[in-house]
């Protein structure tokens, strides 16, 4: 058989412009994740270990808004080492408490579905495509359940691809849109409760930027795999290390997506994926890497340095960023991976 390794890309080309995401947006994210974040602190609990691979042989890698993340010395794993309880965790994906998370506001912006979903989604479920017919899977007509489904772009896409589609979302109000777009979704939490109801049949189980959300994301994949031994698992996390793991390290008061709290506990080395893997019995079919670290190297540098206007000098390095980034990308240092895996 190939090597598992053997279906990788590198690099996806980015727009932010298009996004939206300039230096307003980014100082107007970073000051709200700094007020959830203070908000949150009298909830925050002490792990003595990493989540990933239980060694309690780890460094701190920075304090971000009075949390501690740590480096395992092990798997290289970076975890939130002081993180909210379990249940003020799960009221920030409710989509009705009043600490809820930010991130659902970027999404729910009618403004930019189209463009993430043209952008982002249709190319994600296209490699995903791409990597079953590499390895002699069939490409579509099964069941593609998306979970963390957030406004449902992925499973737009997995429709147009030929797929039966079916989301999972515990905000009420991105799962209300995802309903609006004709998706059967489930308004819920993914529990031992209610995995086998939303997962049955499914022969592609996705969790795209969910799995570093979560408490213990080993249990987390094993629960979604037990009801679906045999579906393909799609999951795209953070990664480290990456330009932008320093980029937070350098400028952790702008930190609003790679390493920031409360949301995100875990930003994933190679190891702590194979671990993350062979714990749940599965083998990587397919990685793509790429990320988005220049863009907000340079934006949290101009923010810093008080260079706030978004002129031609700006306009011109955004023109640029997808080549510095493929550099990026191409050394190994970009800060995302998504995967796709199978039963080992």
């Amino acid at each position: 058989m190939e090597s598992v390794r053997a279906f990788i890309r590198i690099g996806k080309t980015f727009n932010l412009k298009s996004l939206g995401r300039g230096f307003a947006w980014r100082k107007n994210a970073a000051d709200q994740q700094r007020k959830l974040a203070a908000d949150m602190l009298v909830h925050q609990t002490i792990l003595a270990a990493c989540p990933i691979c239980d060694s309690n042989k780890f460094r701190i890698f920075v304090k971000i808004f009075g949390y501690d993340y740590h480096e395992c010395s092990s798997c290289g794993h970076i975890f939130c080492a002081s993180p909210v309880d379990y249940q003020s965790a799960r009221a920030l994906y409710d989509g009705v408490s009043s600490v809820r998370s930010l991130q659902g506001q970027v999404y729910l912006d009618p403004n930019v579905f189209e463009e993430r979903l043209g952008t982002i989604a249709r190319p994600k479920v296209e490699f995903v495509c791409e990597a079953l017919s590499h390895w002699g899977f069939k490409k579509g007509g099964g069941l593609w359940v998306d979970i963390g489904c957030g406004v449902g772009e992925v499973l737009v896409a997995a429709r147009e691809a030929g797929f039966r589609v079916r989301g999972v979302e515990s905000d009420i109000e991105e799962s209300s849109f995802v309903s609006s777009l004709g998706i059967e979704v489930e308004n819920q939490f993914l529990d031992e409760h209610s995995a086998a109801d939303v997962l049955s049949g499914a022969s592609v189980i996705s969790m795209v930027n969910v799995l570093e959300h979560i408490e213990n994301p080993i249990a987390f994949l094993k629960l979604a795999r037990s009801f679906c031994d045999n579906a393909i698992v799609v999951f795209e996390v953070p990664r480290h290390p990456s330009l932008s793991s320093l980029n937070n390290k350098l400028f952790p008061e702008l930190s609003s997506r790679h390493i920031y709290p409360p949301d995100h506990l875990h930003i994933f080395s190679e190891r702590s994926v194979e671990a993350l893997l062979a714990e749940c019995g599965l083998k990587r079919l397919a990685t793509w890497y790429f990320g988005q670290d220049i863009a907000d190297l340079l934006t949290c540098v101009g923010l810093t340095r008080s260079a706030v206007d978004e002129g031609e000098l700006w306009d011109q390095l955004m023109n640029i960023v997808p080549l510095l980034q493929d550099v990026i990308d191409r050394s190994g240092m970009s800060d995302s991976m998504f995967i796709v895996a199978g039963k080992a």
